[in-house]
Order: structure tokens, then sequence, then C-alpha cells
């Protein structure tokens, strides 16, 4: 253990030692966020699971906006490129996979990783996986029914219509595709 902390390290040069205080803080970070139990693990992982869901649809539902009438021009054009994809032609390049509404995947991802290893889901494997196609294809044909249909979202939410870069239609088909 005193290589880990870096207690052993003192005959190291100078320069060793940034690295074996960051290691130790990292095993403090890490030691601080293991459940002590199995059993309570379980509220955190139902919590984080939850919270991943919920910024992937704020994700998805900001992504019309930002990518319309909230594009943040006051920053440099590389940061903004990195929030919505504008680059330098002044208009969001789809392309460029910007962090709208690609972190929305991300998360999505998150969540879907905090259910399937949950200790619910070990033990009902079957009937997640049914869930999870039936859920799947659900998702797709109601995204799909969705954007047929003559209900769209509120101009105040998708100011320009684009399905194929920020629609949230599309950003569930293509969630139900991994599903």
């Amino acid at each position: 253990m005193g290589a880990v902390d870096g207690s052993a390290a003192r005959g190291c040069v100078e320069h060793d030692r940034p690295f074996h205080d960051a290691h130790r803080g990292m095993i403090r970070v890490t030691a601080m966020l293991a459940p002590a139990s199995e059993d309570s693990s379980a509220p955190m992982e139902k919590r984080n699971a939850w919270a991943g869901a919920g910024v992937s649809v704020a994700i998805a539902l900001l992504t019309p906006l930002v990518w319309t009438i909230w594009q943040p021009r006051w920053l440099p054009w590389p940061l903004e490129s990195y929030i919505n994809g504008v680059h330098t032609y002044g208009t969001p390049q789809a392309w460029l996979f910007p962090i709208f509404p690609w972190a929305g995947f991300a998360f999505f991802g998150m969540t879907a990783g905090f259910v399937v290893l949950s200790d619910w889901a070990r033990h009902r494997e079957g009937l997640l996986r049914t869930a999870a196609g039936v859920g799947g294809v659900t998702l797709m044909l109601g995204a799909v029914a969705f954007e047929h249909s003559r209900f769209h979202l509120p101009p105040w939410l998708e100011p320009v219509h684009d399905f194929w870069h920020t629609s949230l239609a599309f950003f569930v088909v293509r969630v139900a595709c991994c599903w």
C-alpha cells in the first residue's frame, strides 16, 4: 500500500511526485464512490439510471433550440463547434458530431448500462431481453407515428423542424435501434 499512496516513492525524482499525488487522490475518490455493500448500491444505481435518462431527454429537447435560436455565438467558434457544430460556416454542421444531440446518446447508454447491470436485471435476464426488444420496436414505431401525425412539438420548443438532425422523433428512433 505504501507504493500506492506515494509514501514508498520518497527516493523518486521530484517530477514523479505529482503522479503519485494524483494517483492517491483517484484512490480516495474511488473509495468514496464505492458502495459499502451490495444492498446499499441499489438505490444509487436507480438514481443514476433515472438521472441519465433525464439528462438524455433534456439534451434531446434542447437540441433544436441550441441549433437554431439559442446558438452560443458569444463563444469562440472552436468552443461553439463543440456545443452545436457551427464550425466556421455560421450554421450547425451535422457531420461534426457536436455535444447536442450526441451527448444524449451517451447518457442514454449510461442509463441502459445501469439497468442491465442491476441486480434486478441479473435475476430477470429473459424478461429484460424481451422487454428491451418489445420496448425498442414500440419506441421506434411510436416515434415514426408521431413524426407522421398532425401533432408536433410546440414552436417554442422546436422553432425549425429538421428531422434528420434535431428532431425528437429521430432521436427516439436512434435510441430505439440501440435499445
